[in-house]
């Protein structure tokens, strides 16, 4: 940073209109949308303004793929086993299979919106020999050409919040996946239709789900998404590491 005198602004509340002469203004979480009513109360033709992006791709890149990792050889269900004090194969093995659980290798990892966490997700997928597929919203940043959510046995989303992105995770989009596929959200919670998401766990149409966000946040204590079930629901929890 340039020398200089710089100064630190609690900027909610109605006193942020005082706050004169701010040339900078930035936020530690990713994303721009929470910051036009902040930014309201200063002169934006002079203003600099920038946010966190990137900060939290290694925490949530880990996050995910602890997620994936524990999805795929079912430890939820190892965890169930283990409180029952008795080892009992034939409730880990389903009838006619010899195993309990899949490999990642050579399972397709969808990456909805390739900026760093997106990137950083797909990276770590690689190397556990998952097959990575992503899109941008321009299609610059692709790691496969082509995107399709019905080929996905882990679809991730990370993309910006945006008009076009709302909602595009759908009853539609939801229809066409597979039903072991896992769904793991770690942008905004207003990109997935949650009532759609909540009816394909219900009726067991996809695999499982993973919300780090939620619509709205907090979730009330009554809220549907608590109870449904192959759910895990931690509302950007794992934003808040000690190297940050």
């Amino acid at each position: 940073m340039a020398e200089g005198k710089y100064t630190a602004y609690h900027v909610h509340g109605p006193h942020t209109r005082s706050s004169t002469g701010i040339t900078v203004y930035t936020r530690h979480v990713c994303g721009v949308e929470h910051m036009m009513k902040e930014l309201m109360a200063f002169d934006r033709k002079t203003l600099r303004i920038s946010n966190a992006s990137g900060v939290h791709s290694t925490c949530i890149a880990e996050y995910v793929l602890g997620h994936i990792l524990s999805h795929i050889h079912r430890l939820p269900k190892l965890q169930e086993i283990q409180s029952s004090r008795k080892w009992d194969r034939m409730k880990f093995v389903p009838p006619g299979r010899l195993n309990g659980s899949a490999e990642l290798r050579d399972m397709t990892l969808g990456v909805l919106g390739y900026g760093a966490i997106g990137r950083e997700v797909a990276r770590l997928g690689s190397a556990f020999g998952m097959r990575i597929i992503a899109a941008t919203r321009d299609g610059r940043k692709r790691a496969h050409n082509g995107f399709c959510v019905a080929e996905c046995d882990v679809l991730v989303i990370a993309c910006p919040m945006t008009a076009s992105t709302r909602g595009i995770i759908n009853a539609k989009t939801l229809a066409v996946m597979k039903p072991t596929a896992l769904v793991i959200n770690v942008a905004r919670g207003q990109i997935i239709q949650q009532d759609a998401l909540i009816d394909a766990l219900e009726d067991e149409r996809i695999g499982g789900a993973v919300l780090d966000v939620t619509d709205p946040e907090p979730l009330p204590s009554n809220h549907k998404l608590w109870s449904t079930k192959k759910l895990y629901c931690h509302s950007a929890y794992f934003g808040c590491v000690e190297s940050i």
